[in-house]
């Protein structure tokens, strides 16, 4: 219930934001002539050319009109507000497309290093460097559209009344995010988002001992969550930009398989669902731009809080022998970006 009430006030602000923009345009209006004459016809358009003999208008098909001047009975201006919202959108259109900051379609190829740790508290802790790769690429035409794909693969050192040290980690994630483009002016926008996020960590420790003579076995960790966020994007000057990322994560639901039996064949593998938790992650990003490619790096922070999992039941050789649980646990990783921008 907390965690709901959180991203439902990220996406009220989110909502509130988008109001306020949009409500400050204001509605340029194209002026029109309408002019009756004596036959009781009616010309609507753009007045060209008038003199003591004739008027010429231009209608809004393009077709001029020419007509007596002396059979003029009024003429009178009205707002064309079809033609207002047209204009408008073609300027709006022209503008982004010709003087936005941010490139149209950009890919990114982005190498990472960080220090992750995962602790279940008074009970374990997992620490360790991982290196890994992320490729996204994302669209940009007022509407914010981006798909995200990252992997990590490192090694982390257990510590609990024993230890195992250079265990192997993957770490596996995928995103996909929407949002809208908000010009501040023309060298700064801000881009309210959301979108899916999965985030998947095997824990390899299958088949090791630790120090105190006690049996590892492996360990998958399955996320699923809503990323409720904002980006910035600035220019900074001589090719260089500034991007700030702050992001809350709704954990929707997750998995903790323990496949005990690489500890002992007669246990069964056992699968806890995680109903509560929340996340957050930041970065700053700083952009240099080049002719054809781009580089950046970006510093970063993820955080993960998860409660309690269900409780499933644990059987030995099919007797039952007890029950098993995930603990309340918090995973940091702390890491650089190293970004080559298409």
């Amino acid at each position: 219930m907390k965690s709901f009430k959180r991203i439902f006030v990220c996406i009220s602000i989110i909502l509130f934001v988008v109001f306020i923009n949009t409500s400050v345009f204001a509605q340029e209006q194209v002026k029109k002539s309408a002019v009756q004459f004596k036959d009781g016809s009616v010309v609507q358009g753009n007045i060209v050319e008038i003199n003591n003999r004739t008027i010429k208008i231009e209608t809004e098909s393009g077709k001029i009109v020419i007509r007596p001047f002396n059979d003029i009975v009024s003429v009178e201006d009205y707002v064309d507000e079809k033609k207002t919202t047209e204009a408008k959108e073609v300027e709006k259109t022209e503008k982004f497309s010709e003087k936005s900051i941010i490139a149209k379609h950009t890919w990114e190829i982005a190498p990472e290093v960080s220090h992750i740790e995962y602790k279940e508290p008074g009970v374990m802790k997992e620490e360790g460097i991982m290196y890994g790769i992320n490729a996204s690429y994302t669209y940009h035409h007022d509407v914010m559209l981006k798909a995200e794909i990252g992997y990590s693969y490192g090694y982390v050192d257990y510590k609990n009344s024993g230890e195992i040290d250079n265990i192997e980690d993957y770490l596996f994630e995928m995103r996909v995010l929407a949002g809208y483009d908000f010009s501040i002016d023309e060298s700064s926008i801000i881009t309210p988002y959301i979108g899916f996020g999965y985030r998947l960590l095997y824990d390899d420790m299958g088949g090791m001992v630790s120090s105190t003579g006690a049996l590892g076995y492996d360990r998958k960790s399955q996320y699923y969550y809503i990323p409720v966020g904002i980006e910035t994007y600035s220019d900074i000057g001589n090719g260089w930009f500034f991007g700030i990322t702050a992001e809350f994560d709704y954990f929707w639901e997750g998995k903790q398989i323990s496949y005990l039996s690489d500890a002992d064949p007669g246990y069964n593998d056992i699968e806890n669902k995680q109903k509560d938790g929340h996340g957050f992650r930041g970065s700053l990003k700083f952009q240099k731009k080049g002719e054809n490619v781009g580089y950046a790096i970006e510093p970063f922070i993820r955080y993960w809080k998860i409660d309690k999992s269900e409780v499933e039941t644990i059987t030995y050789y099919g007797a039952l022998y007890g029950t098993g649980w995930e603990p309340e646990n918090e995973s940091t990783q702390v890491g650089m970006i190293l970004s080559i921008i298409f």
